[in-house]
């Protein structure tokens, strides 16, 4: 029975009306109820939110690659936000094991539509993130022709543990294996929202940039990407090299000694999730990082008897992509900043390099004497030979950092992706305004200049953290720039179309990188983004020898 629910919110102070009605669409394994929703413009579109896309991961699926979602009785309640996967939020953990959801925003349920499909991936650090409205709401994207799938995956060791016996069915890399299989159900069910299965861009921010850029090249999502977008992250990023067996690890904090690798596979899947998270996860980790592999980030899988998601080192990967489209990668302005933000919510104390070893990528195979050379030539070049201390101008941090974090990873990548001719693209995030809500998350990082990691995401989703703006004021005409650069890529493979004032060029050269500047209402094109930073790491690995990832 058909049914109109009235929704009183206020929204920038704007007292609105909603009008939900009963919205119902068909797809294989049941029905969905939605809901009609209203863009920035105040056009209409449709919002079908908790589609399960895979079986529930708990009891004997708990750290095993997900299965297809079965179907339901009656009709699905699409209008309400999924659960978000187990994760501590400060001090409390929160989230439910049961979270491999998804959510579909679309103008049109005509199949005939046809429209581009754009898959956003959240970062997180593989720990903490959701893709749901409450974090990530659709308004500005929905003012382009566009469906928009927002993904939830598993975090922490419940999507990243993995065992050195392999054959077990724990090889690693399950988050990972969830976002393929969120691909496979927009294959499959798309056309029931108005997409277009063959029209699909992922695009993710941090981790999530890295997850799209593996996505592009496994061979397990062959088929299932024909755009990506990269920001702040990708797939070379020493970050994101992981642990294999850190289930030996997480047996020993729980006392189980078994030999087989199958029991203790069993007897961890007994223990109580809210026990497993609390005692496996710390609440006070800040990131990721560079100088050592981490227990939440993707491994090789060489022994698996089930599908690899990453069968051999990543750099290997590139030359023979499984989706051989066009990569756009980007990174913001001040990227790491995130590092002042974090440490000065979580303790409220400043954020300084203490120890600079830490700073130097795991992919460098590096003697005693080679270490102690590169580092005196960092101290030289971002330092002038300073303490690196409370006294350190705030800037020469934050240029620093972004080599290790972000730029030795994009230098490679596209040098591997232009060996194999691949099309790629790169930006730099430059925006400053309201919208820049990560940044402005503490007060005295908020005081500070440029885009903040995470920050470009202010502009292409609306977040609760950003306040309230005028109509035509900067931040809208920076906000529908950013929103037009990444609909373009969705619907044209380039970052311009015909009636924009930018160019999008390709990257020809990996010496002298051509690359876009977003910075505000404005798009620039230009060459060698931080050509400091990037030159400093492009001689770095000329120079040394690097050991695969």
């Amino acid at each position: 029975m058909s049914y109109i629910v009235l929704k009183f919110i206020f929204f920038c102070s704007i007292f609105i009306l909603i009008i939900q009605a009963n919205i119902v669409v068909e797809i294989e394994n049941g029905k969905i109820l939605g809901e009609i929703l209203f863009d920035y413009d105040n056009e209409k579109f449709y919002g079908f939110q908790s589609i399960p896309y895979a079986e529930p991961p708990i009891n004997e699926l708990r750290f095993k690659a997900p299965r297809r979602a079965k179907s339901w009785n009656g009709i699905l309640n699409g209008t309400i936000p999924p659960p978000i996967c187990p994760q501590f939020y400060y001090e409390d953990l929160v989230g439910q094991e049961d979270c491999l959801y998804l959510n579909v925003y679309t103008k049109s349920i005509d199949k005939k539509s046809k429209q581009p499909v754009m898959v956003y991936i959240h970062g997180g650090g593989y720990f903490v993130g959701s893709g749901n409205s409450l974090s990530y709401s659709p308004e500005f994207l929905m003012t382009e022709d566009i469906v928009l799938v927002t993904v939830d995956y598993r975090l922490g060791y419940l999507g990243a543990l993995s065992f050195e016996d392999q054959t077990q069915g724990v090889p690693g890399n399950a988050h990972l294996k969830d976002q393929v299989m969120a691909l496979e159900w927009i294959r499959d069910n798309i056309e029931h929202f108005g997409g277009d299965p063959n029209l699909v861009t992922i695009f993710g921010e941090s981790v999530g940039g890295a997850s799209v850029h593996m996505l592009m090249l496994s061979p397990m999502s062959k088929g299932l990407v024909h755009r990506v977008i990269a920001q702040s992250g990708c797939a070379l990023n020493t970050w994101n090299r992981g642990n294999l067996g850190t289930g030996s690890k997480i047996a020993e904090i729980f006392g189980i000694e078994d030999n087989s690798t199958a029991d203790i596979i069993k007897k961890l899947q007994q223990i109580p999730m809210e026990e497993f998270v609390t005692k496996t996860q710390s609440s006070g980790e800040l990131g990721v990082r560079v100088d050592i592999p981490g227990d939440f980030s993707p491994v090789i899988e060489t022994q698996t008897n089930e599908p690899a998601f990453i069968p051999k080192p990543i750099i290997e990967m590139i030359s023979e992509a499984s989706n051989n489209v066009p990569l756009m990668l980007g990174h913001n302005n001040n990227d790491t900043l995130i590092f002042q933000v974090q440490r000065r919510l979580y303790t409220g104390a400043a954020f300084i390099f203490e120890d600079l070893n830490e700073t130097i990528p795991s992919d460098l195979d590096l003697s005693n004497e080679e270490r102690l050379d590169l580092l005196a030539s960092i101290e030289d070049t971002f330092f002038e030979n300073e303490q690196i201390n409370l006294s350190t101008n705030i800037g020469a941090i934050s240029e620093y950092g972004l080599g290790p974090w972000f730029v030795t990873g994009y230098l490679q990548s596209i040098q591997q992706h232009l060996a194999a001719n691949h099309n790629v693209y790169l930006y730099k995030f430059s925006s400053d305004t309201i919208l820049n809500f990560f940044r402005r998350m503490h007060p005295v990082t908020a005081t500070y200049q440029g885009a903040c990691h995470m920050d470009e995401l202010g502009y292409l989703f609306r977040t609760p953290y950003a306040p309230c703006f005028k109509r035509d004021s900067l931040e809208e005409r920076s906000f529908r720039q950013a929103v037009k650069v990444w609909t373009n890529f969705a619907r044209y493979g380039k970052p311009a179309s015909k009636e924009d004032a930018f160019e999008s060029i390709k990257i020809t050269d990996s010496n002298d990188i051509a690359y876009i500047n977003i910075i505000n209402d404005k798009v620039v094109n230009g060459n060698e983004p931080n050509k400091k930073v990037w030159d400093f790491w492009r001689n770095v690995y000329q120079t040394y020898k690097r050991v695969s990832n």
